[in-house]
């Protein structure tokens, strides 16, 4: 596995009968909560769903329908009702989340979970700071900027600092990201539009708009590691990687002026799954996983 991309992660917080518990509003709790119905849905509309059977990972096989022929089998997956655990029938789920105010996310090619979204940008990709430092200067909003949002450099860290946003900063975001999705041709930008029809949306109903910038970590053998960031802005502490230990002294945030203890905000955790993987070959037979793979692949046309 690889380092994790410093994304922006946010929620509308509304009433929803798909999440509870402590902080069910926040980003990272909502997206924990949700990803179970994404999964099913987005297998659903991929018809990869069979026999109360989600198929997840495939074999590339050779010679199954002739020389020099190869496909993708299916090879395993988990049982729905691992996962879908009381949400009962999904299509209830889907016309649920499509009636609900928050549901965000139209022209995402989902109905459901449309509430949470993850915005995913390269926060110091010189070409965005340009792209953002050119917004705010020809339409005049340096003053405006200055008061609503804490000044940081490069400016991408400043607009997830304070969390739900409030009426005024999520306006000033809106112009900024409606602007810069017209003239980024370069695409620098990933998740604009379902962030952006959240911020309508929040704006439009009242409903309070959470965000957060993801710290950089790894994750790889089932441990999701955070390395080192400012807890303000979630910056990176420039500090060389994988210590036992990090600096216990002051340090200065290069990005927004904080200042913290580098081996405070750090850790390593453990990934659980609540499910369990299943080989298909060995959960349905030799003969049940050709009958399997042959419906199967008549289901997907």
């Amino acid at each position: 596995m690889a380092d994790t991309r410093q994304v922006v992660k946010w929620s509308l917080e509304q009433t929803c009968p798909f999440r509870k518990g402590e902080n069910w509003y926040l980003p990272q709790e909502t997206s924990t909560q949700l990803f179970h119905l994404e999964t099913l849905d987005r297998a659903l509309r991929e018809q990869r769903i069979l026999d109360g059977i989600c198929v997840t990972s495939w074999d590339l096989e050779f010679n199954r329908d002739g020389p020099g022929i190869k496909r993708q089998t299916p090879s395993g997956g988990f049982l729905v009702k691992d996962l879908a655990g009381d949400y009962g029938d999904l299509t209830k789920v889907q016309s649920t989340c499509e009636a609900c105010v928050a549901n965000a996310s139209a022209g995402q090619g989902t109905k459901v979970a449309g509430c949470h979204g993850t915005f995913d940008v390269d926060p110091d990709s010189q070409e965005l700071e340009a792209l953002l430092r050119k917004i705010v200067q020809e339409h005049q909003i340096e003053t405006s900027l200055k008061a609503a949002f804490q000044e940081t450099d490069p400016l991408w860290y400043s607009f997830w600092i304070e969390s739900p946003m409030k009426p005024h900063q999520m306006e000033l975001l809106r112009e900024i990201l409606s602007t810069a999705a017209i003239v980024d041709d370069s695409q620098v930008l990933q998740g604009h539009a379902h962030f952006l029809e959240a911020l309508n949306r929040s704006l439009a109903s009242e409903i309070p708009l959470h965000v957060i910038l993801m710290p950089r970590g790894h994750v790889d053998f089932g441990f999701y590691t955070v390395f080192p960031h400012c807890p303000r802005c979630r910056a990176s502490t420039p500090v060389k990687r994988w210590q036992t230990a990090y600096p216990k002294d002051t340090y200065r945030c290069e990005v927004c002026g904080a200042e913290y203890i580098p081996n405070e905000h750090q850790s390593t955790t453990r990934m659980e799954l609540d499910w369990n993987p299943i080989n298909l070959k060995r959960h349905l037979g030799p003969e049940g996983y050709e009958d399997f793979l042959r419906r199967f692949q008549d289901q997907r046309g």
